[in-house]
């Protein structure tokens, strides 16, 4: 019986030890599994990195490729910049030598046009010229002006060339400036001070006015020659020459005035003296 029990007992331990030898056998079955699954999943991933790395490697090429003709491009526009510059180079080469051949065939033009301007010049101051022959007149005549001689005593004709001025009132102011410059020789004397200027000058029907400054009384040497020299130079010299003019006020600074030293009259218009002059062939 003890024997039994015993061998009942060593059956369940060997029962036990089966049961845990195939709990042990289970659980490597169970690791071994998990194992696998590790395994794929790791393979899966390599793939996975095969692939990435495969597409990473397609996009290099990719990339490559690109630039690859971006250089391609980048060649052809320097081609092109160059081409296009020999292009410039040479329109320009072309427009500098139209431009000389143009000079070179403008210089018989411009001697033409000169000659052609020059003619029509020519003709017109030969026309100008006619044309004052015909109007009977020249750029200049000569005025009688007088002057008195060495003695104060009597008024001297000297023809004096002037411009020739057909306005009337212009011409007035010629004479007068003509006769306060003086004489051009050294055979009669001047009338009028130096320092005199004419103001203003005009003619009113068949007078004619003259408008000095001060000094045509201030500066006159004090004697009473002088004086009717002074005032008849201007009278005879301004009746003479001007048309249509019989009378002459003498004022001053636009004031008429008794005399000039107190001999000589000269508030109203005064006429041409003839017995002043002197019949002298002079200048």
């Amino acid at each position: 019986q003890n024997t039994l029990s015993d061998s009942d007992n060593m059956t369940e331990e060997t029962t036990q030890d089966q049961i845990i030898q195939q709990n042990m056998l289970s659980d490597s079955d169970n690791m071994t599994e998990e194992t696998i699954q590790d395994q794929i999943i790791q393979q899966d991933t390599l793939s996975d990195s095969d692939n990435m790395t495969e597409e990473t490697t397609q996009d290099q090429i990719i990339q490559q490729n690109m630039l690859s003709d971006s250089d391609n491009m980048t060649e052809e526009t320097i081609q092109d910049q160059i081409i296009n510059q020999d292009i410039l180079n040479d329109s320009d080469n072309m427009v500098e030598k139209k431009s000389l051949e143009s000079k070179s065939d403008n210089k018989p033009n411009v001697r033409r046009v000169m000659v052609f301007i020059f003619g029509l010049m020519l003709i017109a101051g030969v026309i100008i010229l006619i044309f004052n022959f015909i109007k009977g007149g020249s750029s200049s005549h000569k005025a009688t002006l007088f002057f008195s001689d060495y003695t104060y005593s009597k008024l001297i004709p000297v023809k004096k060339e002037i411009k020739n001025e057909e306005n009337r009132e212009k011409k007035l102011k010629i004479i007068i400036n003509e006769l306060v410059n003086g004489p051009v020789s050294n055979k009669t004397l001047p009338t009028i001070p130096s320092n005199v200027r004419v103001l203003s000058t005009w003619l009113s029907d068949d007078v004619a006015y003259i408008n000095f400054n001060r000094y045509i009384y201030l500066n006159l040497p004090d004697n009473a020659m002088s004086e009717i020299m002074a005032v008849y130079s201007v009278v005879n010299s301004v009746i003479k020459n001007i048309k249509g003019v019989r009378r002459v006020q003498i004022l001053v600074e636009n004031v008429p005035i008794k005399t000039l030293k107190g001999l000589t009259r000269i508030i109203t218009p005064l006429l041409y003296r003839s017995d002043l002059v002197k019949n002298y062939k002079g200048d």
